[in-house]
């Protein structure tokens, strides 16, 4: 999973898209440490299917995306064993996360397209 390939396509126009695959924590807290730029999109497929990681939320904070997408089974949720710490900041960002309007899971919508276009992005689900 470390060595998953992590896209960024970007348009002529500027819109991108962010897909980072299975990355962990290592690369997740890399690709934050290093030109937010790099990261900077429009629409953010979390890697790892959304699976938690210390580095999960920096990740997204660097990404920046105006929407997030989820790809898995059921919705992402805090890990079962950890600091109390942990279990804390990933209930944080996973109830921000899913309290935002430009958020999307498989779980939740089933089939999701995200498309960017003159700075707006759209959202179609089905199920």
């Amino acid at each position: 999973n470390d060595t998953s390939l992590v896209l960024r396509a970007v348009h002529d126009r500027g819109e991108s898209i962010l897909l980072p695959g299975d990355a962990g924590e290592i690369p997740q807290a890399a690709l934050a440490a290093g030109d937010a730029n790099r990261l900077r999109c429009d629409v953010l497929v979390l890697p790892h299917h959304g699976s938690w990681s210390d580095a999960l939320p920096a990740f997204h904070r660097a990404a920046r995306p105006r929407a997030t997408l989820v790809s898995r089974a059921s919705e992402p949720r805090v890990p079962a064993s950890g600091s109390k710490a942990t279990t804390r900041a990933a209930g944080d960002f996973y109830a921000r996360l899913q309290r935002s309007d430009q958020y999307c899971s498989t779980a939740r919508r089933g089939w999701i397209r995200a498309s960017v276009f003159a700075g707006e992005v759209k959202i179609e689900t089905m199920r």
